[in-house]
């Protein structure tokens, strides 16, 4: 076995035997001597004790994420709360919490509508759940099969739009990632209103 640092969610509940609130500990262990003592107490500022559900995560920059019934808190290195969130609906609560990058790549593929109105063609794109967009190509053109490059535009939020000029009759769009590959692409669509 070999000496370090352990963590373990205490959650002061229990028959008669809590007194303070639930909690996140730190120790440090010594296998040689069989001891150990705690390094860092972590809780949130009013004393929520959690009957069953909580948790402790060290994370890669040294700070805490705890997951406490419907909260969930971060503490820096320190010990000094830098993050904390609950779920509004009260009665819900969950059994962990865990802080990690997240990325996903839906199954299905991007969206896209488009409309000509004026002599332009605005065309809306979207990726429901895709986190590593960061750019749009529009392919359009007078045949489903004969498209060309006709703007890139940063993604905005959920759904993007660009304006083209001319009336368009087909477009497509490519999701794009930060470094230009291509992550996925909707279908051909008809333009509405193209004639």
């Amino acid at each position: 076995a070999k000496n370090g640092d352990i963590t373990i969610f205490d959650n002061e509940f229990g028959a008669g035997i809590g007194h303070g609130p639930s909690r996140g500990l730190v120790l440090s262990v010594d296998v040689n001597h069989h001891r150990a003592k705690v390094v860092r107490s972590l809780h949130r500022k009013s004393s929520v004790r959690a009957a069953s559900q909580g948790n402790v995560q060290g994370l890669p920059n040294g700070n805490y994420f705890i997951g406490l019934t419907p909260y969930y808190s971060e503490f820096d290195r320190k010990g000094h709360l830098v993050y904390d969130a609950q779920f509004v609906n009260t009665v819900g609560n969950t059994y962990r919490a865990f802080r990690f990058s997240w990325h996903a790549k839906p199954a299905d593929p991007p969206a896209v509508f488009a409309s000509a109105s004026k002599g332009k063609t605005s065309v809306w794109m979207s990726w429901n759940g895709a986190t590593e967009v960061s750019k749009w190509r529009v392919l359009a053109g007078a045949t489903p099969v004969l498209l060309s490059h006709a703007t890139t535009v940063s993604r905005h939020n959920f759904e993007t739009s660009a304006t083209l000029t001319g009336v368009q009759h087909y477009v497509k769009v490519q999701a794009l990632a930060s470094n230009g590959s291509v992550l996925g692409t909707s279908p051909v669509t008809t333009v509405q209103g193209a004639g």
